[in-house]
């Protein structure tokens, strides 16, 4: 694949799971020039706090992908690995701790009626 039909691919998983996100924080957008401004790294800002790092690959290196996530993530945003690749859902990946961390949020917010509030 040429370097502008990969850049394309990911900036479409980018713009795709941008949306997803706006079901729960209406503020999500994909970073324009995603990842190349100084200060501006995550691959979709919004409310939530998190640092996003969007990969839209055949083969996967999760560990990487959270280093360069983590060496990005500012202001103590939780550094969330999302990947997906042909014909493939989104997956996320993330320190075992972060998660759990979600799941008190979760848990607090009455969870398990199916909603977030």
């Amino acid at each position: 694949m040429k370097p502008e039909g990969k850049k394309q691919k990911g900036s479409r998983a980018e713009r795709e799971f941008a949306k997803m996100l706006r079901e729960i924080d209406p503020t999500s957008r994909r970073m324009v020039l995603s990842g190349s401004v100084m200060g501006l790294e995550g691959d979709i800002w919004g409310k939530l706090p998190i640092m996003w790092e969007i990969k839209n690959q055949e083969t996967w290196k999760p560990l990487e992908y959270y280093r360069q996530a983590q060496l990005q993530a500012i202001g103590g945003n939780t550094p969330v690995v999302v990947m997906t690749r042909n014909r493939e859902g989104f997956y996320c990946f993330l320190k075992a701790e972060d998660f759990i961390e979600l799941l008190k949020y979760a848990l607090a917010a009455n969870w398990p009626d199916g909603v977030l509030k």
